[in-house]
């Protein structure tokens, strides 16, 4: 285990509009950061951490791990984390960033993969390798590190998997069952027709990555042939 996560138990007092549901929720490190400006990092232990300041207003599930670097700017070490609604923070990880100008959307890290599930955000992903990835409201895509040639691996952009979802996400929410029941009703007519939708991204994606085929195809041909004009250039070198 990190030192940083090396912390100390304690009774909190949360101050500042930051909420958390029970005693004895998170520790933290250095010890009372959270209602400072400084870096913190957290551990949730057995509740349900939310967040509620300056606009940002999120939500970590029980033994997530999450670190503030700045007003502006939180990382998601293990865990999930709801965006209720955080305009302009960036909420990192450790292989992608992400950040949107309103709405909702997940981060939850599962094995070796980050899964981004936008809710009904402008969510916008940046990859490790620079790549920006964006999902319309109701999908979701994972990523991962980088492959041998620099590259960031991701997954194809699919409809959120709401029955993963729905359990942690009723656990998490802050009021009455009906209001949550009233919430994922909206969503469903909100969305739409996801399959309609999934096959067009789907098509997008394939010719994108067929394009992508043929220009590293065409890339390598144009390398073996200047290698080739080179070797006929070297030889007639030579003979001269």
């Amino acid at each position: 285990m990190k030192p940083w996560l090396k912390l100390f138990l304690f009774l909190l007092a949360f101050q500042l509009e930051v909420r958390v549901k029970a005693s004895d929720a998170i520790i933290e490190s250095p010890e009372h950061c959270i209602v400072g400006a400084e870096t913190c990092a957290i551990k949730i232990l057995d509740s349900v951490f939310h967040f509620d300041k300056e606009k940002a207003k999120f939500h970590a599930t029980e033994k997530s791990v999450i670190e503030r670097k700045n007003s502006k700017e939180w990382q998601l070490i293990s865990g999930q984390l709801w965006v209720e609604s955080a305009p302009g923070v960036v909420f990192g990880t450790i292989f992608g960033s992400a950040k949107s100008t309103h709405g909702e959307y997940w981060i939850a890290t599962e094995n070796d993969k980050i899964y981004f599930r936008n809710i009904s955000a402008d969510l916008e992903v940046t990859l490790r390798d620079g790549k920006s990835v964006q999902a319309p409201a109701g999908f979701q895509f994972w990523i991962s590190g980088l492959d041998s040639n620099a590259k960031s691996e991701y997954g194809m952009i699919e409809p959120v998997d709401m029955k993963k979802l729905l359990p942690i996400w009723n656990s998490i929410f802050v009021g009455k069952k009906t209001d949550f029941t009233t919430k994922i009703k909206n969503l469903r007519s909100d969305w739409g027709n996801l399959v309609e939708v999934s096959s067009e991204i789907y098509r997008e994606q394939t010719l994108r990555k067929i394009a992508s085929i043929k220009e590293q195809k065409k890339n390598s041909a144009d390398k073996a042939r200047k290698i080739q004009q080179d070797k006929e250039r070297l030889r007639e070198a030579y003979r001269a």
